[in-house]
């Protein structure tokens, strides 16, 4: 995976623990890199969201779903 990737997840680790049996949204996750790497760190449950239409292509899982949406409709309840 691209340094940019690795450093950012990284970085998100510094400030917050990524926990089982949450819920990760990845806003702009493009083909899913970034879902892929929390799935590796433990999430189990990862939505990605891009405007693509080829979104999360590259990194397709069984606990990762995507969405092709904008930020501004995402199709989600508040809080969920």
């Amino acid at each position: 995976m691209e340094t940019y990737h690795l450093s950012l997840i990284n970085d998100f680790k510094k400030h917050c623990r990524i926990m089982p049996n949450r819920n990760v949204l990845v806003v702009g996750c493009n083909q899913g890199v970034e879902c892929e790497l929390f799935r590796k760190e433990g999430a189990t449950d990862i939505t990605g969201i891009d405007v693509i239409p080829d979104v999360g292509s590259g990194y397709p899982h069984d606990s990762i779903s995507y969405v092709c949406d904008t930020a501004h409709k995402m199709p989600f309840e508040d809080e969920s």
